[in-house]
């Protein structure tokens, strides 16, 4: 057996339990999203060395923006799946530095269903906006998963980047019927 194939089928077969794993155990959206990056990633060596010359471009191109519109629609459905509001106290910016900026992802403590948790926002944010919108010891309301309380996020709206990202890939997984 050629090993490119068995590589492949190896990734789809591993992307695929990923993606039941993570259905029937009730995991967290991150390992659905890498669950169909892999099958993607297996289906693509496939196709990139069994398929002709001429499909296999428009395969790539296409796998390439089914990747962009797949990381989009995961951010959304995150910021769809924190939808239980609590009541959070800040009680720390959690400033990481990257190269020239501050990033900010902010701690909170909060109570739900009686376990009093203490964790990072599922957000990052530029170190000034938190400075300017968030102060150490207020009260916010955060937005959380009900399966996974320990995941939260600080706003609940989708950020432009997010549709722009989602229609870039649409727009090139379209450019791969147009080209021939």
């Amino acid at each position: 057996m050629d090993e490119f194939l068995l590589v492949a089928i190896i990734e789809i077969i591993l992307g695929v339990v990923l993606v039941i794993w993570t259905v029937f155990a009730e995991k967290r959206r991150s390992c659905l999203f890498s669950g169909v990056i892999i099958a993607v990633l297996g289906i693509t060596i496939f196709a990139v060395q069994y398929l002709t010359p001429d499909y296999t471009e428009n395969f790539i191109i296409f796998t390439v923006g089914a990747v962009i519109c797949s990381i989009a629609v995961n951010f959304i459905v995150i910021t769809y799946s924190c939808n239980e509001r609590v009541s959070a106290t800040m009680i720390d910016y959690g400033f990481k530095r990257y190269k020239a900026h501050i990033i900010s992802s902010p701690i909170f403590t909060y109570r739900y269903n009686g376990t009093l948790y203490k964790e990072n926002a599922a957000q990052s944010f530029s170190g000034r906006y938190v400075l300017k919108h968030y102060k150490e010891g207020e009260t916010y309301t955060v937005y959380l998963n009900k399966k996974h309380p320990d995941f939260f996020k600080v706003t609940r709206r989708i950020h432009m980047f997010e549709g722009i990202m989602f229609l870039i890939g649409f727009a090139i997984m379209l450019l791969s019927f147009i080209c021939e």
